[in-house]
């Protein structure tokens, strides 16, 4: 603002009393100066507002970046969980079939009424179908 003190136009600051711009014995001379002022300061916060502008776009690309990372980390996770979970149920497949070749190793040793017997509990709990002799005995029996 523009005020006029002992006889000279002044150019001073309507925030900050104790800035001055300088007296001027013309008018004119003092709205030039104030133009001057003006002018220099939208330009400081038109650059500042250039490096604000820069430091968020750098604030955007860090935050796409890491979000690029997590993605691909998760991706890699859900890989080893597939992984796990693969090896897990062959692992099962395996222990099923290492159990079932053991039950019939043991089975094969087995007399023949031992055999009965376990196709019994078998047939029983419904783990296999009975044998054949078993389903003749169950047809007299009335079942």
């Amino acid at each position: 603002m523009i005020k006029k003190r002992k006889g000279k136009w002044c150019v001073l600051s309507p925030n900050n009393p104790d800035w001055s711009g300088g007296c001027y014995r013309t008018k004119k001379e003092a709205e030039a100066r104030l133009r001057q002022v003006e002018k220099a300061k939208y330009a400081r916060r038109g650059q500042r507002g250039v490096r604000g502008l820069d430091q968020l776009t750098g604030i955007v690309k860090d935050y796409v970046k890491r979000i690029r990372e997590m993605r691909q980390l998760e991706e890699q996770a859900d890989i080893e969980y597939d992984r796990g979970r693969d090896l897990y149920a062959e692992s099962l497949l395996k222990s099923s079939r290492q159990a079932q070749e053991q039950a019939n190793a043991i089975y094969s040793q087995m007399s023949h009424e031992e055999r009965k017997r376990v196709e019994n509990v078998r047939s029983f709990a419904g783990y296999a179908r009975p044998s054949q002799s078993i389903r003749r005995r169950r047809l007299r029996r009335g079942r």
